[in-house]
């Protein structure tokens, strides 16, 4: 019976468990050779495939090109692989082979390790501000602050004019004449229709951008 065929305690499983953690923690850090000696000792206990195929993927990053090319021609003669993962596979043998007979080392990018028994991933780029919502937002609080400000002026203006034409004798507006008195309160109409339009459109917005910026 050949030895990866015999069945593992759970203590070794728990260890080869624990090697693995310590070498995605290795690979992470960027140190590849000693990430894949552990995957390589997690494989001798587990038998897992995805082992043996991240200690060939951590040689392969580290440039031991040798021993990572030993260890993909082992991965490949397993049953596991996926077909996706023995194209890989097969892809890095030739790259490696071809790089050892020209004696170049050109670095080859990093690949996403995907295999669900792997734990090591890319690194997503952090999510930008959601300027969009954010400048909507922004805009209706403005509007809605200057609405505001043109109802407190028109509300100040008008209790000023009342004040101002208090004083009535025979049905005549006294301390100003009548047309000044039309001009400001049709100024004081004005003052509140705007500031009332600026407020509604304002506080209106600035929900539509909350809720944008929530949603986002």
């Amino acid at each position: 019976m050949p030895l990866h065929a015999t069945a593992q305690t759970q203590p070794e499983l728990d260890n080869a468990d624990d090697l693995a953690r310590e070498a995605i923690a290795l690979h992470r850090a960027k140190r590849f050779a000693e990430a894949g000696a552990k995957f390589l000792s997690a494989y001798e206990i587990s038998r897992l495939p995805v082992q043996l195929e991240n200690a060939a993927k951590s040689y392969d990053l580290a440039e031991q090109i040798p021993t990572a090319l030993s260890l993909w021609r082992r991965y490949l003669r397993l049953d596991a692989p996926a077909p996706e993962e023995r194209t890989y596979a097969e892809a890095r043998v030739a790259a490696l082979e071809e790089r050892l007979a020209r004696n170049v080392a050109p670095r080859p990018p990093p690949p996403l390790i995907t295999t669900p028994a792997i734990l090591v991933t890319e690194e997503r780029p952090a999510t930008p501000p959601p300027w969009p919502a954010i400048g909507v937002t922004a805009g209706g609080a403005l509007a809605a602050a200057i609405g505001a400000v043109f109802l407190v002026a028109a509300t100040q203006q008008h209790a000023a004019l009342e004040d101002a034409v208090a004083t009535r004798e025979g049905g005549r507006i006294v301390g100003i004449t009548f047309e000044q008195y039309e001009r400001d309160q049709a100024t004081v109409h004005q003052s509140y229709a705007i500031g009332g339009t600026l407020l509604g459109v304002g506080l209106t917005t600035a929900a539509i951008g909350a809720v944008l910026w929530l949603t986002d």
